[in-house]
């Protein structure tokens, strides 16, 4: 936990939502008053293997261009959403903060390739528990080098599998 940054004040994240345009719902909110990501330095994934945890200027941005490369294409477009970053990787995990007065986020598995749901939906809450399960049970651990690994053994062999 050493690399990962205080988290950011309310009137901090008022000021970014000020600057960007972007309104983060209540539950998108409190992930960054916990931490606003991990140390820039960092190249070690945060949120179990292959995720890094960016601050949230990062978390806007990279979701910008996560929805813009998704709605230039023909099919499977998101027209007027506003999207953040929780997790960045060869797919991203990305938090739908459309309707900021919503009590909770949809999170997605953005990949390029994919309609997304083809993957389950769930919400952000759901999202971190399920990363939460995935440590509880063996499914991701920290190696003796400190780095993330994977038990492949435990992953469940549901839909819920692309929520790890």
């Amino acid at each position: 936990m050493s690399r990962v940054r205080a988290g950011l004040t309310a009137d901090a994240i008022r000021g970014i939502e000020d600057e960007t345009g972007v309104v983060l719902t209540p539950d998108a909110r409190e992930v960054w008053l916990w931490h606003d990501g991990v140390d820039s330095e960092s190249t070690q994934p945060f949120w179990g293997t292959g995720y890094w945890f960016p601050d949230l200027r990062t978390a806007i941005h990279l979701g910008r261009q996560n929805l813009e490369i998704r709605n230039s294409g023909d099919v499977h477009t998101h027209p007027d959403s506003a999207w953040i970053v929780l997790g960045g990787g060869s797919t991203n995990v990305v938090v739908d903060v459309t309707v900021p007065k919503r009590g909770t986020s949809p999170v997605y598995l953005n990949d390029p390739s994919s309609a997304i749901s083809d993957y389950p939906i769930v919400t952000l809450a759901e999202r971190l528990g399920w990363w939460c399960w995935a440590i509880e049970y063996g499914v991701h651990r920290v190696s003796l080098k400190g780095d993330w690994e994977w038990d492949f053994e435990k992953v469940p062999s549901g839909p819920e599998r692309n929520l790890m």
